[in-house]
C-alpha cells in the first residue's frame, strides 16, 4: 500500500521560498503518488511537529523490498535538486543516515550540478555520492520580448515574423492563457488529446517513453497542472485557428522560473505558419510578463531549443549508497544495459 504523503504546510512553504523547479512542488508530487503508487514514499525533512527542516527532498522506491530508492516522480522529472537554502544542501548526508536503515542505494535525478559538486566532494555521514551521468537542460534567459527576438539568429526570427503575419491576414486566431483552476482541467484535456495526435499523425508514436503515452499520464497531467493552478503555479497557453485548437503548451511556474514542460501542435497546417514557434513566442512574452528571468525547456539538447535562444545548461544524476560498498555497480550497469535495449526497440525505424 503507497503511503500518504505530508498534509502540512512545510512542503508548500519551502516550495514558495526556495522552490527553483516544479517536480518538487506538493501538488505535483501528490498527483503523481496517486497515479502511479509506488510501493513507499519518503519526504525527507518534512515533519508533522512544526519543526523547521534543513532540506526537504522527496523520493520513492518501486521495487519489491522498497529500499532502492528515486527522486519522487522519475523518469517524468527533469530537475530534482532538494529544497531549502543552498548553503544547507550538504546536511542531504545527514537525512539519508537518518533513514539508513530503510534503503540500500538513493537514485537522485537532475541534481544542480553545485550541488552535486558539493555532495561528491566529500564521504558524509558514511554515505558516498557517485555521478552516473549527466543530462541537458536548455533555458532561454529573458530580460524582455525584443532582447530575446533579437538574440535569435535572422532565419530565426524572419520564420517568427512570417508566421505571426501569415496570423494576422488570416485573422480569426487567438492567444490566450487558462490558469483558473475551474478552467485549466478543460484546456489540460484538449492539449493532451493534440499532443498524442499530433505524434500519430507523424508516424512517431512508438517513440515515445511508454511513461507518457498511456492514459495514466493523462490523468496524472490533468491532476497535477489542475491542483497546481490553485496556488498559481501552473497554466496552459493555447493558439487557436478559426475556434480550432493548433498548438498548445503546459507551463509549470515557481517564483524565479517557468518550465515548458510540454508542447503540442496541429501537423496539418501549411508551412508558412509554425504553430510550434508562435506558440514559443507568445509564451516568452507571458515569462517576461509576469517577471520570470528564465524559461526552462526541460531535458534534451535539440538544436530547436538552441536556434530559439536556449544557453547550455547540464544536470547531474547521482547515486547515494553506504561508504565502501560495489555492488550497486553491478545493479546500476544492468538497469543501463536494459533500459539501453528498451530505447533501441521504442526508437528503430518501423519496417
Amino acid at each position: 500500500m503507497t503511503p500518504g504523503l505530508p498534509q502540512n504546510e512545510q512542503w508548500t512553504n519551502f516550495q514558495e521560498r526556495f522552490g527553483t523547479h516544479p517536480f518538487s512542488h506538493p501538488a505535483w508530487c501528490r498527483a503523481w503518488t496517486a497515479r502511479y503508487r509506488p510501493r513507499a514514499v519518503h519526504v525527507l525533512g518534512a515533519s508533522s511537529t512544526g519543526e523547521t527542516p534543513r532540506l526537504l527532498a522527496p523520493f520513492a522506491a518501486h521495487d519489491r523490498a522498497a529500499r532502492s530508492w528515486i527522486t519522487l516522480g522519475a523518469p517524468l522529472v527533469d530537475f530534482g535538486t532538494p529544497l531549502g537554502p543552498r548553503d544547507h544542501a550538504g546536511d542531504l548526508p545527514k537525512l539519508l543516515a537518518e533513514h539508513s536503515g530503510s534503503w540500500s542505494t538513493v537514485r537522485l535525478c537532475g541534481i544542480d550540478p553545485s550541488v552535486a559538486e558539493l555532495l561528491t566532494a566529500d564521504v558524509g555521514a558514511g554515505i558516498e555520492f557517485h555521478r552516473l551521468g549527466a543530462e541537458d537542460t536548455p533555458r532561454i534567459p529573458i530580460t524582455s520580448y525584443d532582447d530575446w527576438l533579437g538574440r535569435l539568429r535572422p532565419g530565426r526570427r524572419r520564420a517568427i515574423g512570417t508566421t505571426l503575419r501569415q496570423l494576422e491576414r488570416i485573422g480569426s486566431h487567438s492567444f490566450d492563457v487558462v490558469d483558473a483552476p475551474g478552467e485549466i482541467g478543460r484546456a489540460v484535456r484538449e492539449f493532451e488529446s493534440l499532443r498524442l495526435q499530433s505524434w500519430w499523425a507523424r508516424g512517431r508514436d512508438h517513440e515515445l517513453l511508454p511513461d507518457i503515452r498511456t492514459q495514466r499520464h493523462s490523468h496524472f497531467l490533468h491532476d497535477a497542472v489542475v491542483t497546481m493552478a490553485a496556488t498559481g503555479d501552473s497554466s496552459v497557453v493555447r493558439l487557436q485557428l478559426a475556434g480550432r485548437l493548433v498548438a498548445s503548451a503546459v507551463v509549470l511556474w515557481t517564483p524565479a522560473t517557468a518550465l515548458l514542460a510540454l508542447t503540442a501542435t496541429d501537423t496539418r497546417l501549411g508551412p508558412n505558419i509554425s504553430a510550434g514557434l508562435a506558440i514559443v513566442a507568445w509564451t516568452v512574452r507571458l515569462v517576461n510578463e509576469r517577471d520570470r528571468s528564465v524559461l526552462e525547456l526541460g531535458r534534451g539538447d535539440e538544436p530547436y531549443k538552441f536556434a530559439l535562444g536556449a544557453e547550455a545548461r547540464v544536470v547531474d544524476h547521482l547515486l547515494a549508497a553506504p561508504a565502501g560498498t560495489m555492488a550497486w555497480r553491478w545493479r546500476e550497469a544492468a538497469r543501463q544495459r536494459w533500459s539501453l535495449a528498451r530505447y533501441r526497440l521504442r526508437t528503430r525505424e518501423r519496417q
